[in-house]
């Protein structure tokens, strides 16, 4: 619906969510109970329906890794405690990711489980990477074994993202935007 008003457009995250939440509502076993709230920029889930928490996301791949931005954790003033914390309190039952190849015209559409997203439990975890320009820290990781990689970067106003191998996820029908 979206492109065929905006031919040049990709659809950015409110349009996303608003189109995702009312595609939701339109199915007959959903209508009703979904929730969520236009302009909303609060952290964590985007979409609730019933009980099941959603969160809408842009994404790109390559070589098979998915890469999504998420919060800023400003707020934790760079204390790795606080940003565990906060991380593992932002984790919805399932992240949307709708990833547009311009080339194809079409949005593929991936699905991260909340299972996926593995947080350490101590701020000693994250190991700092070096920027070779300037000599300061450029970001911290932490890598747990489903091959996850969590970058944090400070210069980002500390936000988060997630590079995430495609086998961890579950990839859904792509949406074309051309006819």
């Amino acid at each position: 619906m979206y492109h065929g008003l905006f031919q040049h457009n990709k659809c950015e995250a409110k349009e996303m969510e608003e189109l995702v939440a009312k595609a939701i509502d339109m199915d007959p076993q959903y209508t009703g109970s979904v929730n969520w709230r236009s302009g909303s920029h609060e952290p964590g889930s985007d979409i609730v329906v019933g009980s099941t928490k959603l969160s809408i996301k842009s994404g790109s791949i390559r070589k098979d890794i998915l890469t999504v931005s998420g919060n800023r954790l400003t707020k934790a003033r760079g204390d790795f405690n606080v940003i565990n914390s906060l991380l593992k309190s932002y984790v919805s039952d399932v992240v949307i990711c709708l990833v547009y190849t311009e080339i194809d015209g079409v949005y593929k559409v991936v699905y991260v489980d909340s299972s996926v997203f593995l947080y350490p439990s101590e701020a000693k975890c994250w190991l700092p990477a070096m920027s070779k320009k300037s000599g300061s820290i450029s970001s911290y990781t932490w890598s747990p074994d489903n091959g996850l990689v969590v970058k944090v970067t400070p210069a980002m106003s500390w936000q988060v993202w997630w590079h995430i191998p495609i086998a961890i996820c579950r990839v859904g029908p792509s949406i074309p935007t051309r006819k």
